[in-house]
């Protein structure tokens, strides 16, 4: 129940990342004194597999921060939002695209991904609230 509880609690908002690192303390701990199955090479497997599992994100954390770079010094993202705009600059049509993308992709991939295509929109947008 241990992972339950720490990808739940984090997923509602119940408490921090840092917060859930006590619970896998915890864990540790009733694994290490109290069940007595974690020995010093089961550890070391487990930690080994949590480093490849970490540096597999940061690389995939890494290319998405280069090509969000790329975007925007070759002004992809400025070519793209003017494209948006000429098609329709109504908030709802922007809100419509969010939520697709939103779907279909992690919150905060969608972010990294969104933030370079849309950040003239955010212009756009409060001249429609004073219609």
């Amino acid at each position: 129940m241990t992972p339950a509880i720490i990808i739940g609690g984090m997923s509602f908002g119940w408490f921090t990342p840092t917060e859930a690192a006590a619970a896998c303390v915890w864990a540790l701990m009733l694994g290490v004194l109290l069940y007595r199955n974690i020995t010093w090479k089961k550890f070391y497997k487990i930690t080994m597999e949590t480093i490849e599992t970490t540096a597999a994100v940061l690389v995939i954390v890494g290319g998405a921060s280069l090509f969000g770079w790329v975007l925007t010094t070759t002004q992809v993202t400025e070519r793209v939002t003017s494209g948006l705009i000429t098609i329709s600059d109504n908030p709802l049509i922007i809100n419509l695209i969010l939520l697709v993308v939103g779907c279909f992709m992690e919150t905060i991939a969608a972010i990294r991904a969104l933030i370079t295509v849309f950040p003239e929109l955010t212009l756009v947008v409060p001249r429609y609230l004073y219609r």
